[in-house]
């Protein structure tokens, strides 16, 4: 993550950023706004490892 400031516009990863990624599948899962803001919660609380839900 860089931002306008970052030396010679090169990247750098600025204090307390960082790369997170999920994956999510399955089958019968319904999918509706409020089940998807759900589990992007999960996610961002970091929830999201085995058995955490």
């Amino acid at each position: 993550m860089t931002d306008a400031d970052s030396a010679g516009r090169w990247r750098e990863l600025l204090e307390g950023a960082g790369v997170r990624r999920a994956s999510l599948s399955g089958s019968g899962i319904f999918r509706d706004g409020a089940s998807d803001a759900a589990v992007r919660q999960i996610f961002f609380d970091d929830r999201s490892g085995p058995g955490r839900w």
